[in-house]
């Protein structure tokens, strides 16, 4: 009999911590970015913002490129950008 290793998807933050949890809320449109870690991360970004356009352009183009190139769920990491976890969740890499 052989043995199988599962591989596990974990959801897991970068080892540097420097990480932006962004949640849209698909019925207003209204964002929600939370910081995660405490590496100083510009936690002036955190907050809710009307829409996707009142965020940073660099959180923006980081949004648009996980919605357009991982599927929800599972999800996988797209390298210095970050990671589609939900459909309307998103873990943002720092730049």
């Amino acid at each position: 009999m052989s043995l199988q290793k599962k591989t596990i998807t974990s959801h897991q933050i970068p080892h540097d911590n420097k990480i932006y949890r962004v949640y849209i809320d698909t019925a207003s449109k209204c964002v929600k970015i939370t910081c995660f870690g405490i590496n100083g991360i510009d936690n002036e970004v955190e907050g809710w913002y009307d829409c996707v356009e009142a965020l940073p352009e660099w959180l923006q183009e980081k949004i648009a490129l996980l919605m357009m190139t991982t599927h929800v769920p599972p999800t996988h990491e797209v390298d210095n950008v970050g990671r589609r976890i939900e459909e309307d969740i998103f873990w943002v890499y720092h730049p």
